[in-house]
């Protein structure tokens, strides 16, 4: 019997990552997403590819998650790309309310499935989707590593006239311009980078790497980069469904590793069936340190981390509906503490125009996550709340 993927997104990285698998043959794979019948026609369009390729796994097509139960893997990619006009917090509200709600539904279809987000900003969905699957660790790991790191090595191969197979390397921290390229690992047949190339060279392919993303973005005009993406995503998937036990980088969730507790940063880990089975702690030099801490921490502005007491990030970012908080008034510690947003009678005050939103009445808290007789209960970011967050409202992890 073959293993199943669901792939949640049929944008050009969702599709291209369905096709991908399916051309494998490895796994049947089910594709959803809200626009009717568009997962059902490009699924079909698939299929039909079948008899041309070889494969005899299947691909379907939904709107909803009945058929996606039972997955042994979910790859989420759904959410908006960011428009002209549209700042990074309106981008990372969005798509933190649309992942919660997607988790929500995988959780409850799948609750034995390994998570994979790819959807942007990446570090802080995969936080987002962790925080709200409630699954362990090893379970909710993100694809982003993996993509720099391929653009890494490609730049390297051109520019040394080399095969791509024969240059190693390793991208890990954020997804984003504070990415951390580790030169020093970074090898053309085992011989170090730093006998093949001057350095100037070298660190002008660290910035391309770090602007990767956004050059293809430039040059297509509409939309970005969703081939090397996918490609990105199906040998994760290909690690977990044949358990190889590669090593590659991922976004994880933190437990002191490389001095940093409480967020999902890019590392090196074991990929195998049972998920992230290592996370790979290599020695690095007090720059690299203060290179990965220094990604790990625009990670936690973005919404990652709430700050208090452990290395980085001890809380998480929580979004409540007021409905849902019972005293009348309540303040709450946002984003590390730089923040205040005063609640009452659900007005909102002392915070940015784009938190006054608060994209259908939810309030911004900030604070860890603990289980209490199962259940999921926010606690409180550090500021007077009355014992709130400790004392019995249930939040919804966003």
């Amino acid at each position: 019997m073959r293993n199943k993927v669901t792939v949640v997104g049929a944008g050009n990285v969702g599709a291209t990552t369905a096709q991908r698998i399916h051309q494998l043959g490895y796994a049947d794979v089910v594709m959803v997403d809200v626009v009717e019948d568009l997962p059902q026609g490009k699924s079909l369009d698939m299929l039909e590819s079948g008899p041309v390729l070889g494969t005899d796994a299947l691909i379907t097509g939904s709107n909803g998650y009945g058929e996606t139960a039972g997955s042994d893997v979910v790859v989420i990619t759904a959410g908006i790309a960011r428009r002209p006009g549209m700042s990074r917090d309106d981008l990372l509200l969005t798509n933190m309310r649309i992942t919660a709600s997607v988790t929500e539904q995988v959780v409850e279809h799948s609750p034995e499935c390994i998570i994979i987000p790819v959807t942007n900003p990446l570090d802080a969905m995969v936080q987002n989707v962790y925080e709200a699957s409630g699954f362990p660790r090893e379970r909710v790991f993100g694809m982003a590593g993996v993509l720099d790191t391929a653009r890494f090595r490609t730049f390297i191969a051109q520019e040394l006239n080399v095969s791509v197979e024969d240059v190693q390397a390793y991208v890990l921290g954020g997804h984003g311009d504070d990415m951390v390229p580790l030169v020093r690992y970074t090898t053309v047949g085992g011989i170090p980078i730093s006998e093949l190339m001057a350095e100037e060279k070298v660190e002008q392919l660290v910035r391309r790497t770090r602007q990767g993303g956004g050059e293809i973005v430039q040059l297509l005009k509409e939309g970005s980069a969703y081939y090397a993406p996918s490609a990105a995503i199906t040998q994760m998937v290909e690690a977990v469904l044949l358990d190889k036990k590669r090593i590659l980088p991922a976004c994880v969730y933190l437990e002191g590793e490389y001095g940093i507790d409480g967020l999902c940063v890019g590392v090196p880990v074991k990929l195998g069936a049972g998920g992230v089975e290592q996370v790979l702690e290599i020695r690095l030099t007090g720059e690299e340190q203060a290179a990965l801490r220094g990604s790990a921490a625009s990670v936690g502005e973005l919404g990652g981390g709430g700050g208090g007491g452990r290395a980085l990030g001890a809380g998480s970012l929580l979004l409540a509906r007021p409905a849902q908080i019972r005293p009348r008034r309540a303040n709450y510690n946002l984003l590390r503490g730089a923040v205040f947003a005063a609640y009452h009678s659900r007005k909102i005050s002392g915070v940015s125009g784009t938190l006054k939103r608060m994209l259908g009445g939810y309030i911004v808290i900030v604070g860890g996550l603990r289980r209490r007789n199962g259940v999921k209960r926010a606690v409180c970011g550090g500021v007077g709340c009355g014992g709130v967050c400790s004392g019995g409202g249930t939040y919804s992890s966003l």
